[in-house]
């Protein structure tokens, strides 16, 4: 009995951290995304102001082996989002979280007016003017992409 207790000791704190951390500023971007792709939760995530992206990037994802148990992370960059307008907040924030959540990969592809037809076009403020105007399509491509 005494090795059974260690043993179940032993495999609860050797567990990876699987916790959700999620910076208050970026905190209803995650909850708009999780309403809008019908999550009831979302899998461990750490969604954080931070330096990893590079000057080109405003933001990145940087996604674990699911064996590593360990939560993917969102990283963005602070003067980017200082900068940043609403809608321009709302689709870096589900482009990245395109990446870390749905493991969706960029999204080139352009209609015939040369508009981005995915919020996961390589530039994720990219589709801003189209998405004001109709969000569905950007929405229903993100959450249900026709592959």
């Amino acid at each position: 009995m005494k090795h059974c207790a260690y043993i179940l000791l032993l495999l609860l704190t050797s567990c990876a951290n699987t916790q959700t951390s999620i910076d208050p500023k970026l905190r209803s971007y995650v909850e708009a995304f999780a309403r809008a792709g019908n999550f009831h939760t979302l899998p461990p995530l750490t969604v954080q102001f931070g330096n990893g992206a590079t000057a080109e990037n405003d933001g990145e994802c940087i996604e674990y082996d699911d064996s590593a148990n360990t939560p993917n992370i969102v990283n963005i960059v602070q003067n980017y989002w200082d900068w940043y307008n609403e809608t321009q907040r709302t689709l870096l924030m589900f482009h990245e979280l395109g990446h870390c959540v749905l493991h969706r990969v960029h999204n080139n592809a352009l209609n015939t007016n040369g508009m981005p037809v995915s919020i996961m076009y390589y530039v994720s403020t990219a589709s801003e003017d189209q998405f004001n105007v109709r969000p569905l399509p950007y929405l229903l491509e993100l959450f249900h992409p026709s592959n």
